[in-house]
């Protein structure tokens, strides 16, 4: 999965600029809290980045979040997602991508 999220944003043009997503979607959370980290991935195109991290960090029952960012205006993200489930992350990444795309065009 993790793997599926990296080569998306790279065919895409997207560089990715730090990553420790090691995150296991088929182990339990309680068995991996050390992976579970705010910080688990950013990659940047043409003036947005796309931010990825586990909040609460460290706690099982938290979820990945992930923003969309413009001229890093970190105070005021284009689009926020949250996810637990391997196949939704992927598929909000997907939409951050396309949100990132037009607006480029506007």
């Amino acid at each position: 999965m993790n793997d599926n999220i990296r080569k998306l944003l790279v065919s895409c043009g997207w560089q990715i600029t730090y990553d420790e997503f090691n995150i296991d979607f088929s182990v339990p959370f309680m068995e991996q809290t050390d992976r579970l980290n705010e910080d688990l991935l950013q990659a940047s195109s043409r003036g947005f980045i796309i931010d990825m991290g586990w909040y609460p960090e460290g706690d099982p029952a938290g979820k990945i979040r992930s923003l969309l960012i413009k001229n890093h205006n970190w105070l005021e993200p284009v689009s926020e997602f949250e996810d637990k489930n391997a196949a939704m992350l992927e598929e909000h990444i997907r939409k951050l991508i396309s949100y990132a795309e037009r607006g480029r065009s506007q």
